[in-house]
Formats: C-alpha cells, structure tokens, sequence
C-alpha cells in the first residue's frame, strides 16, 4: 500500500525522520499503517491550502517537506499517546502544532487564497 496521494514514500519518511518504523513497533508501525498517517498529512495539505485537487506530477519541494514533517509529528503523537518512549528529538518535534510557522512558510505560496490575491494584484 502507498499514501494516496502519493507525495511521499514511507521510505522517505523513516530517512527523513531517522526512523524504522516497522523495527519499532511491527504490528502498530506497519508499513499500511504508516502510509494512513502520511496519506493523513497529505490530506491536511490539501484542506490547508485549498487545493481545488491534489498536487499531481512533480510535487513541488515544499509540499514533499511539509509532508514529511507533518505525517512525522502525526507518527510521534500517536506514539506518546500509546506510551511509547520518544528522543528528545522526536518529543520536541511531537510538542509542535501540525502546521506550524515551518510549515505555513513551506505551503504560503500554494494557498488558494494567496494565489488569487497574486492574480488580483
């Protein structure tokens, strides 16, 4: 299974994140359940930037990092809300908001609404 989308692989994830996922967790981290939390960041991309559709073709960089950092927060929550133990690293990365000013940074300029105050201007 992959994301729906398909901004991302899960490969992706783990090498962005430092992570085996499957290594961590076999039946909770498993690679379908792992591809739900990206297809979840992936979504709240979509909703955020109200994209009238996905993002097809090349995905712009942006959008490949803020899926990546997304669906990896996504991941870490769920494992401190199972009691599973996080780095400080990753406890950190858990503690910030899902789209955070990171985040809006990467997606400003693919807003719907900015878009159109662009063609306006």
């Amino acid at each position: 299974m992959a994301s729906k989308y398909g901004y991302i692989t899960l490969a992706e994830l783990e090498l962005f994140a430092s992570e085996d996922y499957s290594a961590i967790d076999a039946t909770e981290l498993a690679d379908a359940k792992v591809d739900a939390k990206i297809t979840a960041a992936e979504e709240l991309i979509n909703g955020y930037v109200d994209t009238v559709s996905a993002f097809t073709g090349t995905i712009p960089d942006a959008v490949i990092v803020a899926t990546k950092m997304i669906a990896a927060r996504l991941i870490y929550k769920w494992m401190r809300e199972q009691g599973m133990e996080l780095s400080k690293d990753a406890l950190l990365e858990e503690a910030k908001a899902l789209i955070d000013d990171d985040v809006q940074n990467l997606l400003s300029e693919y807003k719907l609404d900015s878009l159109v105050t662009v063609w306006w201007e």
